[in-house]
C-alpha cells in the first residue's frame, strides 16, 4: 500500500466496480438498483479508495448518509483480495475526517454480531456499542438472520485520527 491513498466521491458511472466488491464481500449484498439510488441520493456520500490518483482499480468504498448533524455508515467494503492490509482503517479515518468537515456531531454504524473485524475497526476509532437490533439482517440464501450491534461515535470525543 502506498502512503498516499486517493479518496474520491463515486458516481453512478462507478456502479459496476462497486457492485463487484459488494457481491464478493457482503453476506446480504445490496442490489444494483439500491446502490444506484444511494449514489444518486442528495443526502448520501459514497467515497471510494484508490491506491493513487492515477489508479483505476477501486479498492473499497463507504456509503454514508448525512442528515443535518448526524451520519450513518450504511455500508463499507474492501475488495476481498485486499482485506487485512489497512485499507479499511484508512477509509474509516477518511470518513470521520469528512464528517468533521461537514460539522456532523454523531456517526452511527450497524455491524453484524459475527463481524469481529468490523467491530474491532470501529472500536479502534472510539465507536461505542450503544444497542443491539435483533434480527436486523434478514436470512437469505447464503446467511441466517443475524442481530446488529449499533455503534455510535460522538465526533467531539475524537482526539486522534489515524
Amino acid at each position: 500500500m502506498s502512503q498516499e491513498l486517493h479518496f474520491k466521491l463515486l458516481e453512478v458511472s462507478d456502479l459496476t466496480d462497486i457492485m463487484e466488491i459488494e457481491r464478493q464481500t457482503a453476506k446480504s449484498p445490496w442490489s444494483a438498483s439500491m446502490m444506484r439510488d444511494s449514489l444518486r441520493a442528495a443526502h448520501n456520500r459514497v467515497w471510494g479508495v484508490f491506491e493513487s490518483v492515477e489508479e483505476k482499480q477501486l479498492i473499497g468504498y463507504a456509503v454514508v448518509s448525512v442528515v443535518i448533524d448526524e451520519a450513518e455508515v450504511l455500508s463499507i467494503n474492501i475488495n476481498n483480495n485486499l482485506q487485512h492490509k489497512g485499507y479499511g482503517k484508512h477509509l474509516v479515518s477518511f470518513v470521520i475526517k469528512q464528517m468533521m468537515v461537514h460539522k456532523v456531531q454523531n456517526v452511527f454504524a450497524y455491524v453484524r454480531v459475527s463481524n469481529k473485524p468490523a467491530k474491532s475497526l470501529f472500536e479502534k476509532f472510539g465507536f461505542k456499542q450503544i444497542s443491539t437490533r435483533e434480527k436486523y439482517y434478514p436470512a437469505n440464501k447464503t446467511a441466517v438472520s443475524e442481530d446488529a450491534i449499533v455503534f455510535g461515535l460522538d465526533i467531539s470525543d475524537v482526539a486522534v485520527i489515524y
